[in-house]
């Protein structure tokens, strides 16, 4: 994740690195509103200095993605 900036070049905040295949074991092959703890390598890799909640999904040729009501896993919206 990069800080954007007009003026100057975009600075990284933190990054987070996983493989596809993470992805596809879970259950319908998705990430649904996971939060991921986001880390500066240059600095300190242990180091937690953001975290983003993201919702990603695989599908393969005549598949349809996965569908999730407005109401679903919304407990800790703020």
């Amino acid at each position: 994740m990069y800080d954007h900036n007009d003026i100057f070049q975009n600075e990284l905040i933190g990054s987070y690195s996983m493989g596809l295949s993470t992805i596809y074991r879970h259950a319908n092959h998705e990430f649904y509103k996971v939060w991921l703890r986001l880390v500066d390598t240059s600095t300190n890799p242990t180091a937690s200095v953001a975290y983003l909640r993201v919702s990603c999904f695989i599908v393969g040729p005549d598949q349809k993605h996965p569908h999730h009501g407005d109401d679903e896993n919304n407990e800790d919206e703020v």
